[in-house]
Formats: structure tokens, sequence, C-alpha cells
């Protein structure tokens, strides 16, 4: 299929620009291919995850979370769950987490990206943070939205500025850990 495609390109513009023609649009439909492959992986994982969520009681409309923090206020926890792709989760919590923590989170000062890329995984908050609120298993926050989240995230955060706030890129943390120690 790809050899007559060559072909008949061949014959139509001439056989030297036939083949800068493939060498540019082979890898060009490669590539396309694999991300369209990713987002498509991606936008899954994201629809699983508010499936879930749903069905275990942990998903809020906006509405719902409103009336929460008026309520109670909280704490608005903005994860990145992947390297890259820059989808994110928004999810709430009535508990002040910056305060209960057991530890301060990692600062972006402590990060150094010549050396700690291979055992980044965010530090202990991180693991702590993921575990105790934002693991779809074991987790107690309740999710807001999916995939690019920080639209919804700044909307509350313009209508309630005394709403706390915190970013948690858990993307490694699941990956780091050995598999005896995963749920």
């Amino acid at each position: 299929m790809i050899l007559d495609w060559l072909d008949s390109l061949a014959l139509t513009i001439g056989p030297g620009w036939a083949c800068c023609v493939a060498i540019i649009a082979i890898p060009v439909c490669l590539f396309a291919g694999v991300g369209l492959w990713c987002l498509g992986f991606n936008l899954l994982a994201e629809w699983q995850c508010k499936r879930k969520m749903r069905r275990e009681g942990r998903l809020l409309g906006i509405d719902e979370v409103k009336r929460k923090i008026v309520a109670e206020q909280g704490t608005l926890i903005l994860e990145y769950p992947s390297l890259g792709w820059n989808n994110s989760r928004a999810w709430w919590t009535s508990d002040d987490v910056a305060e209960i923590a057991p530890m301060p989170p990692r600062s972006i000062e402590d990060f150094d990206p010549d050396s700690d890329w291979e055992d980044f995984d965010g530090g202990p908050f991180t693991e702590w943070a993921v575990a105790e609120y934002l693991s779809e298993e074991t987790g107690k926050a309740f999710l807001i939205s999916v995939w690019n989240s920080e639209g919804a995230a700044e909307r509350l955060y313009s209508e309630f500025p005394s709403l706390k706030k915190m970013r948690v890129d858990s993307p490694l943390v699941d990956i780091n850990q050995p598999e005896s120690s995963k749920i």
C-alpha cells in the first residue's frame, strides 16, 4: 500500500520529490499516530477516574463545591497526574491540608533538574497527599474536575479568595513505589 502510494507520487511529481515527501510524511504520520494514541490514553484515564469517583460518591459538581466552601472553607488541590500533556485534576477537601500535613511540601527550589530526575517523586509530602487525599482507592478528597482543571480552579479562587490552595505533582508517586507496596 505504501509502495503503491509512493509509485503514484513518483509518477506525479517525479522520483526525487517523491522520496523527499516520503522521508517527511512517514515520520510525521508515525509521530501523529503516537501522539493521538497517548492523547486517547490520557482522556480514557481521566474519564475512568471521574467515573470511579462518581460511583464512590467522591465527585462534586461546581455548585455543590461552592456550597461546601461557603460552609466549611477547606483546601482546593490542583493535581498534575501525568508527565507532560498539562492535564490536571481539581480536588476539594474540608481539611486544611497544609496545617495537618506531617511534613511540609517540597518546594521547587529544592528540586535540582540536573540530578533529581531519576528519583524525583515529589518527596514524602506528595506521597502522603496522594495516599491521604488524591488516591482513587484510599483518598478522601472530592473530585471537582478532570483534564484541564486550571480554569475551574481559577474561577473558584477568584470567587473565594480565602480558599486555601495547593498544587501536587503526582505522576511518579505510583511508578516509584515497589510493587509489593501498591494497593
